[in-house]
């Protein structure tokens, strides 16, 4: 794969992540009832959240270590 392709890879990645977190926020602030695939989605959020911001990281370092070596 070209520099380029990990480097947007990674910015989707680390935008998929901060709007899982967000989506977690709203999700733990809402006081109403939730319907059951809400809140299975936001408990998958939860735990995937984090590894989603560290692979995306790790893409774009990889793109930009690639692109200028």
């Amino acid at each position: 794969m070209k520099a380029k392709n990990f480097i947007i890879t990674g910015i989707v990645l680390l935008l998929l992540g901060i709007s899982m977190l967000l989506f977690i926020a709203a999700t733990f602030s809402y006081m109403g009832d939730h319907w059951r695939a809400i809140s299975v989605i936001g408990e998958y959020c939860i735990l995937l959240f984090i590894p989603v911001l560290l692979i995306g990281s790790a893409s774009i370092i990889f793109g930009l270590v690639k692109r200028y070596n």
